[in-house]
């Protein structure tokens, strides 16, 4: 049964990508490309998602802050954060309550076991994700791998 998912990213390519990774797998998913809106959307309702997706570079506040927000509203709602491999990060990340974390470019494998991972509550890890590069068309058929960003 697909699970519900607020996914959070600034850069609208990605948005669409994931989206696209995340209804294939049967999940319902909430897009924001704002942490603001984000923000706004989960604190009207908390109980309505299963997990969030959050980039932690988002261009209105990190993803690390934002992540702590939201499990300050609901402590256990499992969030996995895409990030670069920095350990500084994910050693603060680990102190906030994150325990899933993920490396851009996205693949559907990668994307699908950390997902199925947190939904789970398995005990937290790092997925570097970089299988086949995922692709995603602009408006006017311009088309981005995201391996490429």
């Amino acid at each position: 049964m697909g699970k519900r998912i607020l996914f959070v990213d600034g850069d609208q390519i990605i948005v669409q990508a994931v989206n696209s990774m995340l209804e294939a797998m049967g999940h319902k998913v909430r897009l924001e490309t704002s942490g603001a809106d984000a923000l706004a959307a989960f604190s009207r309702r908390p109980a309505d998602y299963d997990l969030i997706i959050a980039d932690l570079g988002m261009p209105d506040i990190s993803g690390l802050l934002l992540v702590d927000k939201f499990l300050k509203m609901r402590a256990d709602i499992p969030g996995v954060l895409l990030a670069s491999p920095e350990g500084q990060a994910q050693s603060r990340a680990r102190e906030n309550g994150v325990r899933w974390f993920g490396m851009k470019p996205l693949s559907l494998a990668e994307l699908t076991e950390t997902v199925k991972s947190a939904l789970r509550g398995d005990r937290g890890r790092w997925c570097g994700f970089g299988g086949a590069p995922v692709t995603a068309t602009r408006p006017r058929g311009l088309t981005v791998r995201l391996a490429d960003r």
